[in-house]
């Protein structure tokens, strides 16, 4: 490679001696100046009703009372001349957040009516990012929510919300002629958090509300040890069984640090968790988080079942830990499932392929790896294979859908490229399930907490505000494949 210094194992080990640094801030779901969501069966009441507020007589607006805030808002506006011209709009009700506001002109049809999906960008292109197309109609770019800022864009945020009360209005030649309020959950006051009643594993479990059995998800955590309680949180509140999954950190049954962690350990737990008479047994989610993608897949690469995988800014192959002897993390029967010199193996064999620079790849293709890295992982391949499967996770076995998730201004470590081998290795198999690379611009490697500020370990607040949402419809929609429809 024409850029071999970029990713040598020298800088390679540079990056992860750097995100030890930031691993206390970096990965944790708590954010400076931030409480989570609690909510109260007060505040959801509060919002629940759809109240119209005009002439009954006149045209009306019909939405749902309540829905969750990943599911699309239908709107139903009745009552209008045929042909006529209005503005659909929605805001939130509480007056922090009164400068946010999305609006759009649609026609009646031949009966009067618009039916539309509130906050979509067009007619149906992903309605369930609506809260992201709210827009400061301001010129205030002050960060209030305690968040760091770049002087971007101020975007939508939560805060500390677990419910949102929006108000829709409908115009017609600039007056209000049908207004209606609804409620939209990020996390239900049902969803509460209890230590897990396994006594060989450490974390919580967050169970949906209503009736089961649910679909199971393990989510594990980053370099920082902190299971991410909003984003499991929110999980159950789709309606999925979480487990928050602590795998290291102040326990006696667990490492100190990111050192000795056994692949036992993440096997048991999606076993323990798929075998819950709460859960359903259409196949195990798992999410990972920075250096929890690679026990996410290669658990889910080595499960004699079906699997589900999320990754986030991680790794399709195995890398060191953060201790002086700078081993494999994950073990097998006490020894790291790959050595320091198979490291040295796949870096070196890596640089020295006769290929493109892959610091020029885009990553713009979900379903098609960069030439660059394709090529230089062939070279691994074909003239250090050992080491190619030693350290290149075995993505292509597991049963079920894979989505890797990154931002392109990375901050910690070069995640593109890590999920880059992951994917080469997919396509290189004929994977017959869906998945896919997404690098977000302008992101960093802290987004996976959507409608809430997310640190920036790279990109800018604007870019990792929309990388958040894109990639929590995405984790939803590769969860229901993977774990719902399969059930169906």
């Amino acid at each position: 490679m024409s850029d071999s210094t970029t990713f040598s194992r020298r800088t390679v080990l540079r990056t992860l001696s750097v995100a030890a640094a930031v691993a206390a801030s970096g990965c944790q779901s708590r954010q400076r100046g931030q409480s989570p969501a609690t909510g109260s069966d007060d505040e959801t009441a509060a919002g629940a009703a759809s109240t119209a507020e005009t002439d009954p007589s006149g045209p009306s607006l019909e939405l749902p009372e309540e829905t969750r805030i990943a599911d699309p808002l239908p709107v139903t506006a009745s009552g209008l001349e045929p042909g006529a011209t209005v503005e659909l709009s929605l805001r939130p009700t509480d007056p922090s957040l009164e400068s946010y506001r999305w609006r759009r002109e649609y026609t009646a049809d031949d009966g009067g009516r618009v039916e539309a999906f509130a906050g979509a960008t067009d007619e149906r292109r992903e309605p369930r990012m609506m809260l992201a197309s709210l827009a400061a109609s301001s010129g205030d770019d002050s960060d209030s929510s305690g968040g760091e800022s770049d002087g971007d864009a101020d975007p939508f945020r939560l805060g500390d919300k677990a419910v949102l009360d929006l108000r829709a209005e409908l115009r017609r030649g600039g007056s209000v002629v049908a207004a209606a309020t609804t409620t939209r959950v990020a996390r239900s006051p049902e969803s509460r958090g209890r230590t897990a009643d396994a006594d060989s594993l450490v974390g919580t479990v967050y169970e949906p509300p209503g009736d089961g059995p649910h679909p199971p998800v393990v989510v594990l955590h980053g370099s920082a040890g902190v299971v991410p309680e909003e984003f499991c949180h929110m999980l159950a509140t789709q309606g999925y069984w979480t487990l928050g999954l602590r795998y290291f950190g102040p326990s006696e049954q667990l490492p100190d640090g990111l050192a000795n962690v056994p692949m036992a350990y993440f096997e048991r737990a999606v076993e323990w968790a798929a075998s819950r008479s709460a859960t359903t047994d259409a196949g195990v989610g798992l999410v990972g988080l920075s250096r929890g993608v690679e026990p996410a897949l290669a658990t889910a690469a080595a499960r004699d079942g079906h699997a589900t995988v999320v990754g986030y800014s991680g790794s399709g192959v195995f890398a060191p830990g953060y201790e002086a002897t700078e081993r494999i993390p994950w073990t097998r029967d006490g020894e790291p499932v790959a050595s320091l010199s198979a490291f040295d193996d796949f870096w070196t064999a890596y640089e020295n392929a006769d290929c493109e620079s892959a610091a020029d790849c885009t990553y713009d293709r979900p379903r098609e790896p960069c030439d660059a890295v394709a090529c230089g992982l062939d070279h691994v391949r074909t003239t250090a294979r050992d080491a190619y499967d030693a350290l290149t996770i075995p993505v292509a076995e597991i049963d079920g859908p894979v989505t890797l998730l990154t931002g392109e201004d990375d901050g910690l470590w070069d995640a593109p490229l890590y999920s880059e081998f992951a994917l080469s290795r997919l396509v290189r198999s004929d994977h017959d399930q869906p998945f896919g690379h997404h690098a977000h611009e302008g992101a960093g490697h802290v987004f996976h907490r959507p409608y809430h500020a997310n640190l920036l370990r790279g990109g800018t607040r604007a870019g990792n505000a929309a990388a958040a949402v894109r990639s929590w419809v995405r984790t939803l929609d590769t969860l229901e494949a993977g774990l719902r429809r399969r059930g169906e």
